[in-house]
């Protein structure tokens, strides 16, 4: 198989993830996903929850700046 464009950025990108924010890593991903990911055994009504607060709190940070 060759390797392609696509193979070269992949490694490029995984290589420098460590120089990336938190915020630049997460480009890309929604809540959603984000919840799905770090509390996969959690019931869809406290991930519901838990997506409700992080609205909220960044609605509040929003309003800050």
């Amino acid at each position: 198989m060759p390797y392609t464009v696509k193979d070269y950025l992949r490694e490029v990108t995984l290589d420098n993830l460590d120089t990336l924010t938190p915020e630049e890593r997460l480009r890309g991903i929604s809540l959603e996903e984000g919840l799905k990911y770090f509390f996969p055994d959690e019931s869809e009504e406290k991930k519901r929850t838990i997506l409700q607060k992080l609205l909220k709190e960044e609605q509040n940070n929003g309003k800050k700046e």
